[in-house]
């Protein structure tokens, strides 16, 4: 086997620190855009400490009540300290970290009763053309809270969560946020998808994209990300992120995102 001259080491090197930045920056803007996410909570907590962020937001839901661990050091009593809090208020809630890290936490998660499901995916897209214009929907984004109702019931029926508790957390969202901007794909005038996207200098984050029950799988998913892609790549803006499950991965790699870094995910 060939030895690796010493520039190309140093160039590998460097490369492995620049992707490992990179995925802590993305890791850490993850935290920030779903701690804003939960701003209009009227009973929010956020607490920072050692590479962990917890948001508990009191409502019912496991994205309103999370502890995201960023760090490379899992700590165990950040995770007692979690569980106490969620515990006391008794919401439902969610623990993430990355993969490689679970090993660290598992035993104490789950001896919370904690379940954990199917890994995450981080998945990133360089966006360096237009996607082909979608059919059949048009694209609002919302500059009021006209259509909260109606995002509610979709976001509250595609996840089997309470509408008034979604509703509490998205009114604020779009009247406040101004790096926060909510988009709806109508047919026939009627709202059949949604999207929200927060947004971090040249970075956009898409985040709570639900197409309603009886609209899914007919590719309106698809082409409306796709469209909301077009849209900021008008703007200057190519660099996107979201966080998928095993399902939403599908379709976001026919899109062309791609993993960077796959994430543990509990429940309770």
């Amino acid at each position: 086997m060939g030895t690796v001259q010493p520039n190309a080491e140093k160039e590998l090197q460097e490369t492995s620190l620049d992707r490992s930045t990179s995925l802590t920056s993305l890791l850490d803007e993850c935290v920030r855009a779903r701690t804003e996410l939960l701003s209009g909570a009227p009973g929010l907590i956020v607490e920072k400490k050692g590479g962990s962020t917890m948001a508990i937001s009191g409502e019912p839901m496991c994205w309103g009540n999370w502890l995201f661990i960023t760090s490379n050091i899992a700590s165990t009593s950040i995770v007692d300290a979690f569980v106490q809090k969620v515990t006391q208020r008794g919401v439902p809630s969610t623990i993430v970290c990355k993969k490689e890290l679970s090993f660290q936490i598992q035993p104490t998660v789950e001896g919370a009763g904690y379940i954990r499901t199917a890994d995450l995916a981080l998945m990133t897209l360089e966006a360096k053309s237009d996607f082909p214009q979608g059919k059949g929907c048009r694209i609002r984004k919302l500059t009021d809270a006209s259509m909260n109702d109606a995002l509610a019931e979709i976001i509250g029926q595609a996840t089997i969560l309470p509408k008034e508790a979604v509703k509490r957390l998205i009114d604020p969202v779009i009247l406040a946020a101004k790096n926060i901007e909510v988009f709806v794909a109508l047919r026939d005038g009627l709202p059949v998808a949604t999207v929200t996207t927060a947004i971090q200098d040249t970075t956009v984050g898409i985040w709570r994209m639900v197409t309603a029950p009886e609209y899914q799988r007919q590719g309106i998913g698809q082409a409306f990300l796709a469209q909301i892609i077009n849209l900021y790549r008008q703007r200057n803006l190519h660099r996107f992120y979201l966080v998928a499950n095993s399902i939403g991965r599908r379709l976001y790699t026919k899109l062309g995102f791609v993993s960077i870094a796959d994430l543990a995910h509990w429940v309770l």
